[in-house]
């Protein structure tokens, strides 16, 4: 079923969490299998390394993927695992701040900024060294603090 709901979509957001102790990555399976590009939001460290299992496979397909796009509107796109930074902002409202990130990164992939396989965003392929700067701009949008340090 759903699988069948991706067909001759381009892209979709996985935002139906929680990420935590899921132990399937169901809706990037079906965006595989149907050669969908793919983002999630997930805030799950476990999920998000279990995603990036399906990195050949997503390669294999041609599909873009994305993963932990939405906690990131102060994304240091220098980190090297998808761990290990320190980011400060503030935005009068968490879920719009989150929704201006995703929504940054939706661009990004549906403008070819993302190479095939399952990525996190700060990886080269994941977001393009030269698309960053504008992914920063869309995503910060509405903060008045927007530091990013490793």
């Amino acid at each position: 079923m759903l699988e069948e709901a991706l067909n001759d979509v381009d892209l979709v957001v996985h935002a139906a969490g929680p990420f935590q102790r899921e132990n399937e990555c169901t809706v990037l399976q079906a965006a595989i299998a149907t050669k969908t590009a793919y983002i999630d939001i997930c805030d799950d460290t476990d999920y998000s390394w279990r995603a990036k299992g399906f990195h050949e496979q997503a390669k294999a397909c041609g599909v873009p993927a994305i993963t932990t796009a939405g906690i990131y509107p102060g994304v240091d796109l220098d980190c090297s695992n998808g761990r290990n930074t320190i980011r400060s902002f503030s935005h009068k409202k968490l879920s719009v701040s989150v929704g201006y990130a995703t929504a940054a990164f939706v661009l990004a992939v549906l403008e070819g900024s993302t190479q095939p396989g399952v990525w996190f965003p700060e990886e080269p392929d994941g977001i393009a060294i030269e698309s960053r700067k504008v992914l920063l701009e869309r995503a910060s949008q509405g903060t008045t603090n927007f530091v990013m340090n490793k």
